[in-house]
């Protein structure tokens, strides 16, 4: 197990959350654990034994040497503990790495999960924690990790991200019309962040696509961005026609499906359209809201 190697020769002094030395009560609960572990040995108790004074043994550095019987295969246990009370983490040690190599007939550890030896040291205010193959100190365990929840634009450029892959498969499986539909979808989505934002003197508005682009257009925005706008709208308008478009409010019969050419054509271009509309989003989102939304 991983712990400062100093430890193995100078513990922790005593503080008012470590003890230095293993209290009485704390080693007669972690000799009943182990106990109770080598009982679960596949060859009975007495190979259980053995099983955990040679791993204690060989963590600790000591000689090991078989018990003439159960009993005193026990009695040799309980003094090797003893041996070990001003050593604890070198005790925790012995007494982890033995439990988890003690295998059911089915290979699998009868003590994987160190919650009982936590439990323990807990109790009788040890001052150490086990957290995976760490022997930590009880102040030094990390908190747990809080994850930051996505911005506005996270959120969007991760749900892009999901479109994209998926219209390159559909392209990829031959299917286009799909392909175009969703990543268009998803656009129309998406173009709906800047709803609300405030641009100069007005605020943008609209519930959908069309109604959104229209506001963007009558405000203050770069005109690069005006062009942009006129064409997405432009084609947009182009696939939402049934006579022309083929993928909303239904087409007319004996229009021909999108090839693949002109599949991958609006796939591209889509993306392109939504790499700019959310870093223009990300430029007119005024300074002071830029890292919460």
């Amino acid at each position: 197990m991983k712990y400062p190697p100093a430890w193995r020769f100078a513990p922790p002094k005593d503080t008012d959350r470590v003890n230095s030395t293993v209290p009485e009560e704390a080693l007669e609960e972690l000799l009943r654990l182990a106990s109770r572990a080598a009982g679960l040995h596949p060859r009975g108790r007495e190979a259980g034994l053995e099983h955990m004074k040679h791993s204690i043994s060989a963590t600790s550095g000591r000689g090991y040497s078989p018990s003439s019987s159960e009993s005193w295969a026990e009695t040799d246990l309980r003094r090797l503990l003893e041996g070990l009370k001003d050593e604890p983490p070198v005790l925790i040690e012995g007494i982890v790495t033995g439990c988890r190599s003690i295998t059911d007939s089915e290979g699998r550890s009868i003590l994987d999960d160190p919650t009982p030896i936590n439990r323990i040291m807990e109790k009788f205010g040890m001052g150490y924690r086990i957290s995976g193959d760490e022997i930590l100190l009880g102040e030094s365990i990390p908190p747990p990790t809080v994850e930051p929840v996505p911005s506005l634009i996270e959120q969007t450029a991760a749900e892009l991200g999901k479109a994209w892959k998926r219209a390159d498969q559909l392209l990829d499986e031959g299917h286009p019309d799909e392909a175009v539909a969703k990543i268009w979808f998803v656009l129309e989505s998406i173009l709906t962040v800047f709803r609300g934002l405030k641009v100069g003197d007005q605020t943008v508005e609209g519930a959908y696509f069309n109604k959104v682009v229209h506001s963007l257009k009558g405000t203050e925005i770069d005109p690069t961005f005006k062009m942009v706008l006129d064409l997405a709208s432009r084609v947009h308008g182009q696939l939402s026609d049934p006579s022309t478009g083929r993928l909303r409010h239904g087409s007319e019969l004996g229009i021909p499906p999108i090839s693949p050419q002109e599949g991958r054509f609006l796939v591209g271009f889509a993306k392109s359209l939504g790499y700019y509309i959310c870093s223009e989003y990300q430029r007119l989102l005024p300074l002071e809201h830029r890292l919460e939304r």
